[in-house]
């Protein structure tokens, strides 16, 4: 549905939290904010539709990455950087879902 959004949690492996950086995805009429706990470490991903028609995003579907410093996947903004300044004055004209859909979500994938 236009407007909602929904609460992708953020699953470690075998890293800590402060040795990865998050980068965000989006897509054509999606976009994502990362949510920290109260230490500022990454919790999870809220996605958000900014369309005026519903999105449905395929199960697999990257919402964010984990990687190394060094390492830049496709697609991605960091989450501090000014491009997600901008997504996030985006998602903050989204209205917020009454309920946020909450989903598991499966261990990162390592990246080659």
């Amino acid at each position: 549905m236009p407007g909602m959004t929904a609460v992708v949690p953020i699953v470690y492996g075998r890293r800590f939290a402060q040795q990865l950086q998050v980068w965000l995805c989006r897509g054509p009429n999606w976009l994502t904010t990362l949510v920290v706990d109260e230490e500022g470490r990454p919790k999870s991903v809220r996605v958000a539709n900014v369309s005026t028609k519903p999105v449905v995003l395929a199960a697999r579907t990257a919402v964010a990455h984990l990687v190394e410093e060094g390492h830049l996947p496709d697609r991605t903004t960091r989450g501090d950087g000014p491009t997600a300044r901008v997504m996030l004055a985006e998602a903050r004209t989204a209205p917020e879902s009454a309920d946020p859909v909450e989903r598991p979500v499966l261990p990162a994938e390592r990246l080659a």
